[in-house]
């Protein structure tokens, strides 16, 4: 095609270009953190009323590392089938007969049919076993939910 004496060569696809040079969108999950360690622990408890409910069961919940595992997203979503409860605690001692504490995980992602995970204690300030001891001794109900005077249903 020519228009006054030049040639018209049209692009058929003139986003064609600007399409294939695009980046891909970022992925909507949040890159892996490092874990947390003691020092980490230790800045939390320095932050948090131990004699409070909610700040006892996030920091046990903490200690034991196993947030997501231990914890319910909704209190009105809470099922004894199928999230942990004080009976799903067991107090053991390992081969060298040293004292454990086993927590059975009646369902995760990743192991619908559940799964065990264990702690000992520390003999220090970030021992998980001091922490979930104080957390069950101000918080009766289910494993992870924190009671308060006036409302007690509050999730950690």
């Amino acid at each position: 095609m020519a228009n006054h004496g030049r040639s018209a060569q049209m692009n058929q696809n003139p986003f064609s270009k600007v399409h294939h040079a695009s980046p891909p969108p970022p992925s909507s999950k949040y890159p892996k953190c490092k874990p947390f360690r003691v020092h980490t622990l230790l800045c939390f408890q320095t932050y948090m009323d131990l004699a409070n409910p909610h700040d006892t069961a996030i920091y046990a919940c903490y200690c034991i590392t196993h947030l997501g595992e231990f914890t319910v997203p909704v209190i009105t979503k809470f099922d004894p089938s199928s999230h942990i409860t004080h009976s799903h605690i067991f107090c053991l001692h390992n081969p060298n007969s040293l004292p454990i504490t086993k927590f059975r995980l009646l369902s995760t992602k990743c192991s619908p049919n559940g799964k065990d995970t264990q702690c000992a204690s520390l003999n220090c300030l970030s021992d998980p076993i001091q922490a979930l001891n104080n957390h069950l001794a101000l918080n009766p109900p289910h494993l992870m939910l924190t009671s308060s005077p006036g409302n007690t249903q509050n999730q950690a």
